[in-house]
């Protein structure tokens, strides 16, 4: 981090004896340049865009607000992103720069994964990542194809839903991008989609959010908010 601003690994020149480091925003050209020992040389080009804002967690590290990514930085600056792990309904996520990704096969020292929406329809994502079993991101192809997904995780590692609040006051539930509602029927707890009955995805959860069961099966396009300046959403149509 420098100047408020995050950066990533691009590549190191070994006959230079420096690293390139790009701005953790794909589409800003923003770089620096840092010795062996992490010192700042040089920076190229401008940021397009306001610094990210993180917050610091009790055992040190940084979990960035909004798309949920956890840094990890050493006192002089230089840092290393790693992976974080998640409970997920099913079995085990890895969160990377505010993505979900699920475990795909082994490679040496580690594992490979790829992005959660590598079935997805009709784009596929074929974003993926190596990582090391500290969790620890040695390799990474982080293009995605869709937007971030809807989420919050806790600093013990449980990947919950959050909540959004309508302009008209109605709160909902939002999972990977999908919006649900409490399900009038069948009593608190129990979120079914904001499609209605054609579609039969629906979420479980315990009193404190976290997801005790879940069917994210869609038989749809994922809906669209605004985000309002009073922090309240509205649905996009169309």
């Amino acid at each position: 981090m420098l100047n408020r601003y995050t950066y990533l690994p691009s590549y190191t020149s070994v006959r230079k004896g420096s690293s390139r480091c790009r701005c953790t925003i794909d589409t800003c050209k923003a770089a620096i340049f840092i010795n062996q020992d992490g010192v700042f040389l040089k920076s190229v080009y401008e940021h397009n865009h306001a610094p990210p804002k993180y917050h610091r967690l009790a055992d040190g590290k940084y979990l960035k607000l909004g798309p949920a990514a956890v840094a990890e930085f050493s006192s002089d600056s230089v840092f290393v992103f790693s992976a974080f792990l998640v409970k997920r309904p099913r079995g085990t996520g890895l969160i990377y720069l505010g993505y979900m990704y699920y475990r795909h096969f082994p490679v040496r020292d580690g594992f490979r994964w790829r992005c959660a929406k590598f079935h997805a329809s009709p784009v596929p994502c074929k974003a993926y990542l190596h990582a090391d079993r500290n969790n620890v991101v040695v390799r990474a192809m982080p293009v995605h194809t869709h937007p971030y997904p809807m989420f919050r995780v806790t600093t013990d590692g449980q990947y919950l839903t959050e909540i959004i609040t309508l302009t008209n006051g109605k709160k909902l539930l939002m999972l990977e991008g999908f919006s649900f509602k409490v399900d009038a029927v069948r009593g608190a707890g129990r979120w079914g989609c904001t499609a209605g009955q054609k579609c039969e995805a629906y979420v479980k959860t315990d009193v404190k959010l976290n997801i005790v069961e879940a069917r994210n099966v869609h038989l749809h396009k994922k809906p669209s908010y605004h985000l309002t300046q009073e922090g309240k959403y509205l649905k996009i149509f169309g």
